[in-house]
Formats: C-alpha cells, structure tokens, sequence
C-alpha cells in the first residue's frame, strides 16, 4: 500500500467512525510515522485518537470507542 493509499483509507476509517467528519477536519496526526511503521489505517487512526486528538476533541473518546 502506498503512502496516498493508506491516507485514503484512514480517511475512510474515520468517516465511518465520525460520520462526515474526515482526516482533514480533524488536527494532524504522525501518519507519516505510522505508515512507516507498517500501521494499519486502523490502528493509525487508534494511535491518533489517543495520541493527538483526545487533547484537542475530549468527547472524540466516547465516540471512537462506543
């Protein structure tokens, strides 16, 4: 999978998590990092919940998880 090709599926990953609300909405993550560590898009955007966005979308947690 290329590096485009895994933005667009983290993309897809949040928008049925969040509903219309996609990778550009939201505050930047290390995807970079998380494709070079061989990341799912699923586990990137995980790792972005708990690493990034929490901090600036506190009830993003409650949404993520439920």
């Amino acid at each position: 999978m290329t590096f485009q090709e895994f933005m667009t599926a983290c993309d897809g990953v949040v928008l049925s998590r969040l509903h219309h609300i996609g990778l550009n909405d939201l505050p930047d993550a290390a995807w970079r990092d998380y494709y070079d560590d061989g990341m799912s898009p699923e586990g990137a955007c995980e790792c972005a919940v708990l690493d990034y966005w929490i901090d600036e979308i506190p009830s993003i947690e409650v949404v993520w998880f439920n």
